[in-house]
């Protein structure tokens, strides 16, 4: 297990909760009157959920470290643009999101797996190894 990792995966986790309150109770009509809430939840749910993901693979012994920057690199670039559009009238954040959502470390641990256990589902070849 890795501990740096465990601690920043918790760290953004309790990030995750914490803005979400903040944005449920103090920045509730702010959000309310830009019509923001739906991109300030989707941010923090995605944040909330690689984090977790995070967790996992700290927990887990073998540490895919690309797997953890794609991880840390979607919740900075998307659930950060996601959080940056909700707050300002930067609307040209909104081209950042597909790219940022690009990094899917998902994808690729999903293919090492499923070619590792000689199932017949054919992913494409992952391009970040």
């Amino acid at each position: 297990m890795s501990i740096l990792l465990f601690r920043i995966a918790a760290a953004l986790c309790f990030v995750a909760v914490a803005l979400g309150a903040f944005g449920a109770h103090a920045l509730r009509s702010t959000l309310e009157g830009r019509g923001m809430v739906d991109a300030w939840n989707k941010a923090v749910f995605y944040q909330f959920v690689h984090a977790i993901a995070l967790l996992v693979l700290a927990l887990y012994g073998t540490i895919n470290r690309g797997a953890c920057l794609l991880l840390l690199m979607g919740i900075f670039l998307f659930s950060g643009s996601l959080y940056l559009l909700a707050l300002t009238t930067m609307f040209y954040l909104a081209l950042t999101n597909p790219g940022a959502g690009a990094c899917s470390p998902f994808k690729c641990n999903a293919e090492k797996l499923f070619r590792r256990s000689g199932s017949g589902i054919l992913l494409p070849r992952c391009s970040t190894r």
